[in-house]
């Protein structure tokens, strides 16, 4: 019995040793690159998150532009955001150059999002 108990302690100070070590490094902050942080500060200012949203935080009423760089490219958001159809901000060059990477940063980190749609079944009854 005591060996049993030795064992169970010994086995429960490696787990907890290993949770903990795990857990600083994923919860370790991490540096945002400058120009991100260029992007992130022009996406709050201009009120993009008024509409849009990002990982499902902000706005619903217009489309959600977290996977948004990787599925139109970087040249496909430089012309519609210098030259965009009516009812839409326009943005300098400068402003698009600062967006792009925080867009970019956005779908490279997003994990999957959003979540696949799936259709649930009628009960039988």
């Amino acid at each position: 019995m005591v060996g049993t108990r030795r064992f169970f302690a010994a086995c429960l100070l490696v787990s907890t040793t290993l949770m903990v070590a795990v857990g600083v490094s994923v919860l370790a902050p991490r540096a945002v690159p400058p120009v991100v942080a260029a992007g992130s500060h022009l996406w709050h200012e201009r009120g993009c998150a008024g509409c849009h949203f990002l990982l499902g935080q902000g706005g619903l009423t217009a489309p959600d532009l977290t996977q948004v760089y990787s599925q139109r490219g970087p040249d496909t958001l430089r012309a519609f955001l210098t030259s965009p159809p009516n009812n839409h901000p326009t943005l300098s060059a400068h402003d698009v150059d600062n967006l792009l990477p925080f867009l970019r940063w956005f779908s490279e980190q997003s994990l999957g999002w959003p979540p696949a749609p799936f259709a649930l079944e009628k009960p039988t009854q």
